[in-house]
């Protein structure tokens, strides 16, 4: 299966709190994206998957902190003999910040069905390393290191 796509987001300002009144503009991001993934026949079902990225800003002025990346994502989906999703991924995220280090990705899911409805249970695990340029205010560590992750719940109803 082959997969296109692209999003487009708007401008937004807003006043940053650590610094009154400084505004900051902060321009979200387009992005455009192309995935792949086959699927593998036998005792365990299996599907593998990629997805490749491109994220870029509307106004790209090198003042702004923002800068364009590609981020790039593998996973795997197999289907277990009582019919449970098992998904586990891994990816490089980097950063929209400039200077940023880009974040480690791994992740894990279960998906399953009871009736007309799917539901998914994952988590998202991200790692990556900040240094003194990264920061707006003066810091004496070499570096910092930033570990953060999500969880995420879905029910979606199949007619």
């Amino acid at each position: 299966k082959l997969s296109f796509y692209f999003q487009s987001r708007s401008k937004e300002q807003w006043t940053y709190t650590i610094i009154p009144e400084t505004p900051i503009e902060y321009y979200w991001s387009n992005s455009l994206g192309f995935g792949i993934s086959y699927g593998f026949s036998g005792d365990i079902p299996t599907t593998a998957f990629t997805e490749i990225r491109y994220q870029f800003f509307t106004k790209n002025d090198a003042s702004l902190p923002y800068a364009n990346n590609l981020v790039i994502r593998l996973g795997v989906e197999h289907i277990m003999h009582n019919d449970v999703l098992l998904r586990y991924g891994f990816g490089l995220i980097p950063s929209a910040i400039k200077l940023t280090q880009p974040s480690v990705l791994v992740s894990l899911g279960l998906g399953f069905d009871v009736q007309s409805v799917r539901f998914d249970i994952g988590c998202n695990l991200q790692h990556r390393s900040l240094t003194p340029e990264n920061f707006y205010w003066s810091i004496d560590e070499e570096k910092v290191y930033q570990t953060f992750g999500d969880i995420v719940l879905s029910a979606s109803k199949s007619f």
